[in-house]
């Protein structure tokens, strides 16, 4: 059987910062995304999200989001690939993982996507 991917709908209150950074909140939307395939899912940033907003969003998710980012430091385990994509991806993600995987807290004023497949094991 194919993987299924639940996300609903509901009404899109987010509230940006100006940045491109805020996480939104959606009324009316289920509390997470569920897969029949084991519940195996990560948020990255789109691929045509510009360099200002994946800063932004590595400054929002190392800060207010408290999320750890000693990884994508110079010498830390994720460090490589180099890229501001891969570092957002992985601070996104992080900042996912840790909000029980609610669809929403993946927005990241439109620059995140969840996706089935682990990005670990692509390029980004």
């Amino acid at each position: 059987m194919g993987t299924k991917t639940t996300i609903g709908t509901g009404t899109d209150t987010t509230t940006g910062t100006g940045t491109g950074t805020g996480v939104g909140t959606l009324v009316g939307a289920p509390t997470t995304t569920t897969t029949s395939a084991g519940g195996k899912v990560w948020c990255i940033a789109k691929p045509n999200v510009d360099e200002a907003t994946l800063m932004g969003i590595i400054v929002y998710a190392c800060g207010e989001g408290k999320v750890n980012c000693a990884p994508i430091q110079p010498n830390g385990a994720c460090f490589k690939p180099n890229t501001l994509t891969a570092h957002a991806s992985f601070v996104m993600n992080l900042y996912y993982q840790r909000n029980q995987r609610n669809w929403w807290t993946c927005q990241f004023n439109n620059s995140g996507l969840v996706v089935l497949i682990d990005p670990s094991k692509s390029i980004i």
